[in-house]
């Protein structure tokens, strides 16, 4: 496989496990906690014509959450070209409260640095450590400086759960899941998830709750009607 195709895999492999993790929140009712706005998810998209579009988030209310999903994120491409991305987004005027979010399997240390100084920055908490402070110059190196206050206030970062043992988040999302269906069969159901986002994605199609109960149960899972 070349570097591009083999780019392009790694894509649709975060992508896929991304709209997993917000399609199990999704039927569980959870607001994404990373994401500190408390709505819970009612639609999925994929590859609009959005700058940031590998996700697109609509949340109750129709405030909007722009997603770019990576696998890994160091300081280099990936990172970069989510923020120029962000950029871009700013200049398609969005809603007030919308989001701009970075979604990865796997984040180096001075992004979670980043994520921890942009959260405290939204509370009021300086970000004074010479940690957070490096990690926010590296954002800022990409930002225009009219546009910084809006990215710090919207952006977003999530390096999705793992558990101790086997650095497999789905176990996590498995748990979760086990209170949606019978016989706990939740691993199932995160499959059927997976599989399911990742046909989605590839036709461009979203999904919301109903459609993800339809795939669970077409696998014969069966989903609990409350």
């Amino acid at each position: 496989m070349s570097a591009a195709g083999q780019a392009n895999e790694a894509g649709s492999v975060a992508r896929r496990g991304a709209a997993t993790y917000f399609g199990v929140h999704m039927l569980a009712g959870r607001p994404v906690e990373a994401l500190e706005n408390y709505k819970a998810i009612t639609h999925v998209a994929f590859e609009s014509s959005d700058p940031t579009d590998d996700i697109v988030l609509t949340f109750e209310g129709g405030s909007r959450a722009f997603v770019s999903a990576k696998r890994k994120v160091t300081y280099g491409r990936p990172f970069i070209d989510t923020v120029d991305g962000w950029v871009a987004q700013i200049d398609e005027d969005p809603g007030d409260s919308d989001l701009l979010v970075l979604v990865c399997e796997e984040a180096a240390d001075w992004v979670r640095d980043l994520a921890d100084s942009l959260t405290r920055l939204r509370v009021g908490v300086p970000a004074d450590s010479r940690r957070h402070q490096d990690a926010m110059k590296r954002l800022d190196a990409h930002v225009p400086a009219d546009k910084r206050d809006q990215i710090r206030r919207r952006a977003r970062i999530i390096e999705l759960p793992r558990t101790a043992t086997n650095n497999d988040g789905r176990t996590l999302l498995a748990l979760m899941m086990d209170q949606l269906v019978e016989d706990n069969d939740g691993s199932s159901a995160v499959s059927a998830i997976s599989e399911s986002v990742h046909e989605w994605a590839g036709r461009a199609h979203g999904f919301d709750a109903a459609k993800l109960v339809n795939a669970i149960a077409s696998r014969d899972i069966v989903v609990r009607a409350e």
